[in-house]
């Protein structure tokens, strides 16, 4: 049994404020202790207490950032950016080690491998790069793509990357040979997404086609689509331990977005939010939802929307969340009463025991 929330029935811990233009991308440090978000600039914040931490600012206000990720050791921070160039940042101190001329067009996204010795990029320009983070200087790159790339993901184990592109295909390469292993086929429309799950065995993607694919990484096959967004999906998320997955939407011309969990084996839609946002991003142990708004302030959430048990199987139909609603016309949403001593013996969505 499927619930729907307004945003009235889920819990915001606090507001950051601080971006002038739209938030492009936010991320959380491996270890959960500090936020990174993009507009113009990079601003870092400590999640706990909404302190901001550092400014970071590579460029002019009409260069857009459409990428931020930290090392996973949580000492670097690699920005993507319009201007073509990739950046990255010395967390400690707030300062830019390397500014890299990477590309032709605009970079997409970058991100660390999981080892944190290297960088992927990826850019309009058709192309994806690997870049040493201890000189800055490139070391490889993926040949063969015929249309812009929007993202680069490596997987858990560093031994692949996947890309997803505008001609509406998905790659994956070998790190060490920089070959093409598999290329992925069937959506429709620019994918603008690709991510693999915790454990590596998968894939997730999504589209401008308003779906997400769930692929088998060994066989390159499609295990599943999920379809229910209305709009182009550009958000994405694994939960993880890789049994579900969190998407978002945005309608540009309604002015709302739509996030939405869907259990990632089945294809199953869990839950859906819908209200003024557009991006979203989950701490490592997914207790906090980060949520930008167009205002440019980000919320973050932690009022589960959902109940898990504690190995992180989601209880299907059950609802958490029953508190009054902030306009206090509705006291409970629509949905199963469980017990309450029952439920403080289990995780949920937002939290895990």
């Amino acid at each position: 049994m499927q619930q729907s929330y307004s945003e009235g029935s889920v819990s915001r811990l606090r507001t950051l404020i601080g971006h002038s233009l739209r938030i492009n991308s936010m991320v959380f440090s491996a270890d959960g202790e500090r936020f990174a978000s993009a507009s113009w600039k990079i601003l870092v914040h400590n999640p706990h207490n909404g302190e901001e931490i550092q400014m970071l600012m590579g460029g002019s206000a009409r260069t857009y950032v459409y990428s931020v990720a930290f090392s996973p050791d949580k000492s670097l921070l690699v920005s993507a950016s319009s201007d073509k160039m990739v950046r990255i940042w010395d967390v400690k101190n707030g300062k830019m080690l390397f500014a890299i001329k990477a590309h032709k067009q605009a970079v997409n996204h970058a991100e660390f491998s999981p080892d944190g010795k290297t960088i992927v990029s990826a850019s309009s320009d058709k192309t994806v790069k690997l870049w040493s983070v201890t000189d800055g200087k490139r070391v490889g790159a993926f040949p063969g793509h015929s249309d812009g790339v929007n993202w680069a993901n490596f997987s858990p184990d560093g031994k692949m990357v996947a890309t997803a592109c505008q001609d509406k295909l998905i790659y994956l390469f070998n790190v060490a040979t920089q070959t093409k292993i598999k290329q992925l086929s069937g959506h429709g429309h620019n994918v603008t997404v690709v991510k693999f799950s915790p454990d590596g065995t998968k894939i997730a993607s999504t589209s401008w086609d308003k779906t997400i694919k769930i692929w088998d990484v060994a066989t390159g096959t499609c295990i599943t689509t999920l379809d229910g967004h209305k709009n182009g999906v550009e958000f994405l998320e694994w939960m993880p331990n890789g049994n579900a997955v969190v998407s978002a939407s945005y309608s540009r011309v309604e002015n709302e977005g739509t996030v939405k969990l869907w259990d990632a084996l089945t294809g199953k839609l869990m839950d859906s939010v819908a209200g003024e946002f557009y991006g979203i991003a989950f701490s490592p142990s997914a207790n906090l939802l980060a949520v930008s708004r167009k205002n440019r302030a980000i919320e973050l959430w932690g009022q589960p929307i959902i109940v898990t048990d504690k190995a992180g199987n989601i209880l299907k139909g059950i609802v958490k969340d029953r508190r009054m609603s902030q306009d206090r016309r509705k006291a409970e949403p629509a949905g199963e009463i469980v017990d309450r001593r029952a439920e403080e013996r289990r995780g949920s969505f937002f939290r895990k025991d």
